[in-house]
């Protein structure tokens, strides 16, 4: 793995662990200033570093951050899964991050698709081949 490569994923890490204790200042400055940051399922984009790190630090407490994978794509950018807990609820965000090109690469883009941890649903019952988890939820635990 490059140098470049190996720092952006560190970007990617430290942006969750910031996230995860709070660190609104820490998280801000591993943001480009005039990053963007959709949220394609609610249709949301929030531009520049302190509106993302805002929306974020103002989202209702009580949550937790499990990073489940960090992995660079070949185009440059870096994909994360990660679980979300805020009981009861549970979800998972896939986050596409893109990069400044420069010598002290920061965050420039990230694009989030997050989905609900919900039971499924009953006109699925029945179905030949499928199989359900008994914590469906938890199948795919924080390496």
């Amino acid at each position: 793995m490059s140098v470049a490569v190996s720092r952006e994923i560190d970007l990617v890490r430290g942006l969750w662990a910031a996230y995860q204790a709070r660190d609104w200042a820490g998280a801000q400055s591993l943001f480009a200033p005039a990053a963007r940051c959709t949220w394609w399922t609610s249709g949301e984009r929030y531009v520049g570093a302190e509106a993302i790190v805002r929306v974020n630090a103002t989202y209702p407490e009580g949550w937790q951050i499990h990073v489940i994978a960090v992995e660079p794509l070949v185009d440059g950018r870096v994909l994360s899964l990660v679980r979300v807990d805020h009981p009861p609820a549970m979800h998972y965000a896939h986050s596409w991050f893109g990069f400044t090109g420069d010598d002290r690469p920061r965050i420039a883009s990230i694009d989030e698709f997050w989905a609900e941890v919900v039971a499924p649903e009953a006109w699925r019952d029945g179905f030949p081949g499928r199989e359900r988890e008994a914590e469906p939820c938890h199948a795919l635990s924080p390496r």
